[in-house]
């Protein structure tokens, strides 16, 4: 407003400056009398006022020009500042939204690995209680039975295992499927909570002090161990391993087995 206001009052002086120099040409001289006594107010005095009323609008018109140029550059100078800040602050608000976005992508990645890992099936393999084992007498040899449970949220399809008993010594247990042991094949399904037994012997049979040893778990002891593969509903392959291993002790009532886990072979997928 005030680079405004002093741009009009330059343009009315400098209109008045001009318009007082073309009148100034029109007044014709004065007498030699009225020149003495009115000597201020001849011609070439009015174009003297009007020149140096020309030269101060010139003057004025020039630093209003400068002012104007001044607050321009200013002007220019904030706009480009607030321009900056702005660019500025987009490319952090672009950055902050690519790594929102990545987060994202990341989270939705993690829930839907937990929500395969919460959802999909779990078999495992339990003891059946304590009467899991059977020990050698005139009927019977070693053995014992493995219950198959599957304790996740869904279906477990094409369940294949294998199971076998053997009597090691505690310091050479060697957990790998004997020849004679089958590998049982199927396309069978179970269901959340289903359970499947299943049960494996001996092979040979042991004198009596060899049983003794055996029930005792001293020099020689009942291992029944195998492995279940099975599809998950996410069709991918999962393993459980297992090793039990038996103690059986005598009293009045009968024998009463002991079960518990190898320390080895018992992982699952």
């Amino acid at each position: 407003m005030r680079a405004k206001s002093s741009t009009r009052l330059v343009l009315g002086l400098w209109i008045f400056a001009s318009t007082t120099i073309v009148d100034a040409a029109n007044i014709r001289p004065a007498s030699h009398d009225q020149a003495q006594g009115e000597s201020y107010f001849t011609a070439e005095w009015w174009v003297a006022y009007a020149t140096f009323a020309l030269f101060c609008a010139t003057t004025a018109l020039w630093y209003a020009t400068y002012r104007l140029h001044k607050g321009a550059e200013v002007a220019t100078r904030q706009t480009s500042s607030q321009m900056s800040e702005q660019i500025a602050a987009a490319i952090a608000s672009h950055q902050a939204m690519t790594e929102v976005a990545e987060a994202t992508r990341n989270n939705a990645v993690t829930m839907g690995g937990l929500m395969q890992k919460q959802f999909r099936a779990y078999i495992s393999a339990d003891f059946p209680g304590n009467d899991g084992a059977t020990y050698q007498d005139q009927n019977l040899r070693f053995g014992g039975r493995v219950v198959m449970n599957n304790r996740g949220f869904t279906p477990a399809h094409n369940v294949t295992y294998w199971i076998a008993a053997r009597v090691f010594k505690p310091d050479a247990v060697e957990l790998v499927r004997p020849a004679s042991v089958p590998l049982r094949m199927n396309d069978a399904t179970m269901t959340p909570r289903q359970e499947f037994v299943i049960a494996a012997e001996v092979d040979a049979r042991y004198s009596e002090d060899e049983v003794a040893a055996i029930m005792a778990g001293q020099s020689k002891r009942l291992y029944l161990f195998g492995e279940i593969k099975y599809t998950d509903i996410y069709e991918k392959e999962q393993v459980t391993k297992f090793c039990h291993m038996y103690l059986f002790s005598r009293h009045a009532q009968g024998v009463r087995t002991w079960p518990s886990l190898h320390s080895e072979h018992n992982v699952a997928s």
